[in-house]
């Protein structure tokens, strides 16, 4: 149980074209949990990770109102967001 992945949180574009989700994981070598944003087209193609930041933790995941770009909250190496 302990070497699957969750979905942390999702978010489908405005215009339904996109889905972009955090996706949380362990890493063993680091002894800790890593959270990491994904962007796939909503028919499941296409995907691809945004993300790779073993130190930090993305969430809070919004688009902009006409689906052109979207933003998500970042913590630092102290974990402050």
């Amino acid at each position: 149980m302990l070497k699957l992945e969750s979905l942390e949180a999702a978010k489908v574009s405005p215009d339904h074209q996109w889905v972009l989700y955090s996706n949380a994981g362990l890493d063993w070598k680091s002894n800790r949990r890593t959270i990491d944003l994904w962007l796939v087209k909503s028919d499941g193609t296409g995907r691809r990770r945004l993300t790779y930041s073993p130190d930090r933790a993305e969430g809070a995941l919004a688009w902009d109102k006409d689906s052109s770009g979207f933003f998500f909250v970042s913590s630092d190496a102290n974990k402050k967001s």
